[in-house]
């Protein structure tokens, strides 16, 4: 009995061994996180707070753009986005995410400016502007929620504005037109409550207030905050979007950011560049207004931080690696790699990528997963490991897709 409990024990300790490394390597793997927040229906409607149009468009894009780029999720849109809620995940990536990690926050909604107390709120789904401390967000707490998440680089990114120039004493904010500058707007006026006891609370889509100044010059080891505007952020109909995320998206989706070393990579100093030059001319051509970001940054060495480690390709590579992918593919399915059904749900997702547009993706989760794979494999065949046969590679992904067909 006693030699069967030692034997027990060795093989215990043996696969506890065995297995150790592998623990190892997935904890001190770095990963890409990000929590996306997009409101389009606001419950106090009646309260003088405005739906907006394309808020969740934006996070519904940035989601699959994000994923499709490496970036574990988590999307709270419209109902979903309750105070309760919005600090529940800031919590729980606080438990979660490891200090090698990436974060990335979005939120696209309304802000809200508390003149009498000189505070910015975030307009949850079910916050009443009359108790905004009870269910919206303040931003400085905000920032205080982000500073538990022990990420070693942190990207905020606020497509909402407020009425009024703003500035963060200590850090100068790059880029932006002063509020005296900008001219007469014929847009609607901004919704200003003028109830009883709340004619100083304005409530619209912009930027970064006063509020995160401390959080930002102790920002850890980095630390980015791209906001919308100055003054108004806009989501003109041409666009389907806000001016800053329909910016965003080109920036991810394209090459065109990718403009000081070409190596199909978008570094946090190419975004911040890209979106300086063309968020003020898009509002310009597609709303006549004026905009333009106001960002700031904080930390050590963060020109090497690439947000995107893999840009997409241009349509001409696009093409030509469609094309020589469906030759492999068929050639794989001839072999018995790859099963009939598979090989056909491959061509048909890059049918879908190669009709994709730049900021508007066709694909959607299952299939931006099995693009993935398909690259991923097809990289792997061109330069295969030593050791690696053909039909092993095929083979791999057969297993990869069929998993992702029955999701």
């Amino acid at each position: 009995m006693r030699l069967r409990l030692i034997h027990s024990a060795i093989l215990v300790i043996m696969f506890l061994v065995a297995c150790a490394p592998q623990a190892v390597r997935s904890q001190s793997q770095p990963r890409k996180h990000a929590l996306i927040i997009g409101i389009n229906k606001y419950l106090y409607t009646l309260s003088g707070v405005r739906n907006l149009n394309y808020a969740t468009a934006d996070a519904d894009t940035l989601e699959i753009v994000l994923k499709s780029l490496g970036y574990g999720v988590t999307k709270v849109p419209d109902h979903d986005a309750t105070r309760r809620r919005i600090i529940s995940e800031l919590h729980r990536y606080a438990h979660e995410v490891k200090e090698q990690d990436d974060f990335v926050l979005f939120f696209s909604g309304h802000g809200i400016r508390d003149r009498v107390v000189d505070k910015t709120f975030w307009l949850t789904y079910d916050a009443e502007p009359s108790l905004l401390d009870y269910g919206g967000i303040r931003l400085d707490h905000l920032m205080d929620y982000l500073g538990d998440i022990k990420a070693a680089r942190k990207l905020v990114l606020l497509d909402h504005c407020f009425s009024g120039d703003v500035s963060i004493p200590g850090i100068s904010p790059a880029g932006g037109v002063s509020a005296t500058s900008s001219p007469p707007s014929t847009s609607p006026p901004l919704a200003v409550i003028s109830r009883a006891g709340f004619d100083s609370i304005v409530i619209s889509r912009n930027v970064i207030p006063d509020d995160l100044k401390p959080e930002l010059i102790s920002g850890g080891k980095g630390m980015v905050v791209i906001a919308a505007a100055r003054n108004e952020a806009y989501e003109p109909l041409s666009l389907g979007h806000g001016v800053f995320t329909y910016t965003l998206l080109r920036a991810l989706t394209t090459r065109q950011a990718d403009s000081v070393d070409i190596d199909a990579k978008l570094s946090v100093e190419e975004l911040k560049a890209y979106l300086h030059k063309h968020v003020k001319r898009l509002a310009a051509q597609s709303a006549d207004k004026e905009q333009d970001i106001v960002e700031s940054t904080a930390g050590q060495n963060l020109n090497s931080w690439f947000i995107a480690d893999r840009l997409p390709l241009n349509d001409t590579e696009k093409l030509t690696n469609k094309a020589k992918y469906k030759e492999t593919l068929l050639r794989w399915e001839e072999i018995g790699s790859l099963s009939e059904d598979n090989s056909i749900f491959c061509r048909e997702v890059l049918v879908k990528w190669a009709q994709a547009t730049d900021v508007l993706p066709v694909l959607d989760e299952k299939e931006s997963s099995a693009l993935n794979e398909i690259i991923k494999h097809m990289d792997k065949y061109a330069a295969p490991p030593p050791g690696l046969s053909e039909s092993a590679i095929a083979n791999s992904l057969n297993d990869k897709i069929q998993r992702i067909r029955t999701l």
